[in-house]
């Protein structure tokens, strides 16, 4: 990467929303895409909780961190522009999100002192966003790849855009509803996870969630017979 190129690459990405500025499931589907490209596989991804703590650190500590440059740090990561070991070992963890930042700041600092003086200091944020179809694409190639509801990465995204913008989604609910319980209760192999589904069966709040997740694998289970 020329001198030139790195420095229109990190411009480009300081014109997106900062962390502050961006909804949650733009970081998450940022942080998703992330680690496809870093080569951390659908097994090993972050659970729900623990993508949360790595959102929540953004959040918190790198309010000014634009959303394109954390993609860019990823992609630099890979390529190996960053000054640190990015091998990930198959974990992604808050203390790898931090190594990774911190080394990004210092490749920052080497594009600021390459700007022109009379680039404007002032640019209009725009936020991050991938195309819908790309989500959808994203999310079937992990169906097809591992073939389990819980492993689809950007389900929410691509539930959002197939059931109300596309209006794909169209499964009867009993059945969704149903697919959703057994699968819970088949997955729960013993006493503390047996309890566990049992609890979210009986709140609706997570069962919706959980059937909005089984109704986009069914989706995909559809859409590739």
């Amino acid at each position: 990467m020329t001198e030139q190129k790195a420095t229109n690459e990190y411009l480009a990405a300081r014109q997106t929303l900062s962390m502050k500025q961006s909804l949650v499931q733009n970081i998450v589907q940022v942080l998703e895409q992330g680690m496809l490209i870093l080569g951390i596989k659908g097994q090993n991804l972050p659970s729900d909780p623990e993508m949360q703590l790595l959102v929540t650190e953004l959040k918190k500590e790198y309010q000014g961190l634009k959303i394109g440059e954390l993609l860019l740090a990823f992609q630099l990561a890979s390529r190996g522009k960053l000054d640190y070991n990015a091998e990930t070992y198959q974990m992604f963890s808050v203390l790898y999100l931090n190594r990774m930042i911190s080394s990004y700041h210092r490749w920052a600092a080497v594009q600021r002192q390459n700007i022109p003086a009379d680039h404007p200091t002032k640019v209009e944020s725009i936020p991050y966003s991938m195309p819908d179809q790309e989500i959808i694409d994203l999310c079937n190639e992990t169906y097809l790849k591992h073939k389990r509801w819980d492993m689809l990465l950007m389900w929410q995204k691509a539930f959002h855009i197939l059931f109300w913008v596309r209006k794909e989604i169209n499964f009867n609910p009993e059945i969704v509803i149903n697919k959703t319980i057994g699968a819970l209760r088949t997955e729960a192999t013993d006493r503390i996870k047996r309890k566990a589904a049992e609890q979210i069966i009986e709140d609706d709040d997570q069962l919706e969630y959980y059937c909005k997740k089984m109704a986009t694998f069914m989706y995909f289970e559809n859409l590739n017979k």
